[in-house]
């Protein structure tokens, strides 16, 4: 006769079962509510508001910087070697400029004293000319600029204090830390407004990231790649003579293609990583946002020339030629 078979076997297996089924509800509750349990910090930057952050959004966050996103999923503007090669010949960038290009008609009409040799000098010295001059430009054009001045700064033959600090920063002196991937001029609906998109290259402090993300489990810890795009954006407001400045309190700073929240905890662990007292996501921003004001002011006046007479104001940054990264026209300033 066989044995009658006891309940003591299926009463485990249930028993197993059901705590198995309590903790994956636990575990899910815990990974998707809107709180880190306990953890105030990744490395050094402390989370503050960020700690009613979900685990699976931080986890999200530093896994979507395992591989830089395709360059285009984060810029609007194609910037390749036939778009650098019409910025090039826009800006006359040569030993014998066309007269048409923005170096030859600045040298055709510059003030002796104020003589402009190469593209390069426009970021450290104010263009000036004997009359007015209006000149035309795409947003590609100063991408090309940027990265003119990029290479001549690691070459040493180009001084622009705040640029060179953010090279110095993220470069080993083995690497270009530093690309210029976009800059997107926009007026619509009378805002005026500037988007850079800059590569970096974080390399420099990946042992101090992966050290800071310590604090992520480690079954959970993703391993960030060495490159990041940064997107910033601001923006613009001219004055009656044409001077351009970022509008206060509109500058953002994005990473790859995070949104705002995700991208202001990604940077406070970069910035942190870093550890330069005067380094902050608002700093990486002004820089460059800066750098491109600093460029267009030293040119001239943001405006157009009708009949010799400058007319400032916004309305000369344009959206047309979005695939040249929009527009903007200066005038020039004079000696007198």
């Amino acid at each position: 006769m066989a044995k009658k078979r006891g309940c003591c076997g299926c009463i485990t297996t249930l028993l197993v079962a059901f705590i198995l089924i309590v903790g994956g509800v636990i575990g899910v509750y815990c990974f998707t509510s809107p709180s880190t349990f306990g953890l105030t910090s990744i490395g050094d930057f402390e989370l503050g508001e960020l700690a009613d952050y979900k685990w699976k959004d931080i986890v999200g966050a530093f896994k979507d910087l395992t591989s830089a996103p395709d360059e285009e999923d984060v810029v609007d503007v194609t910037y390749g070697n036939e778009q650098k090669t019409e910025s090039k010949d826009n800006w006359g960038d040569s030993t014998t400029p066309a007269d048409d290009s923005v170096l030859g008609q600045i040298t055709n009409n510059a003030s002796p004293e104020n003589e402009v040799e190469k593209v390069t000098d426009v970021i450290m010295k104010p263009v000036v000319t004997v009359t007015p001059v209006q000149l035309d430009f795409a947003g590609n054009d100063f991408v090309y600029l940027f990265n003119q001045v990029i290479a001549e700064i690691e070459d040493g033959n180009a001084d622009y204090d705040d640029l060179e600090d953010l090279i110095d920063t993220f470069g080993d002196g083995t690497n270009t830390p530093i690309e210029i991937k976009q800059i997107l001029l926009k007026n619509e609906g009378g805002v005026a407004s500037v988007n850079a998109v800059v590569l970096i290259d974080i390399s420099k402090f990946k042992q101090d990231i992966d050290t800071a993300l310590e604090a992520i489990p480690s079954f959970l810890r993703p391993t960030i790649d060495n490159k990041m795009y940064f997107t910033a954006y601001s923006e613009v407001v001219v004055a009656n003579d044409g001077t351009l400045t970022a509008k206060e309190g509109t500058s953002t700073l994005k990473v790859n293609t995070l949104d705002d929240k995700t991208s202001e905890l990604i940077l406070g662990v970069l910035v942190e990583a870093i550890g330069e007292p005067d380094m902050s996501a608002e700093n990486i921003s002004s820089v460059i946002i800066d750098a491109f004001g600093h460029v267009v002011n030293n040119l001239g006046g943001v405006g157009t020339l009708d009949d010799g007479t400058a007319n400032y104001g916004a309305n000369a940054i344009k959206t047309a030629d979005a695939a040249k990264g929009g527009a903007l026209s200066v005038v020039t300033n004079t000696a007198d």
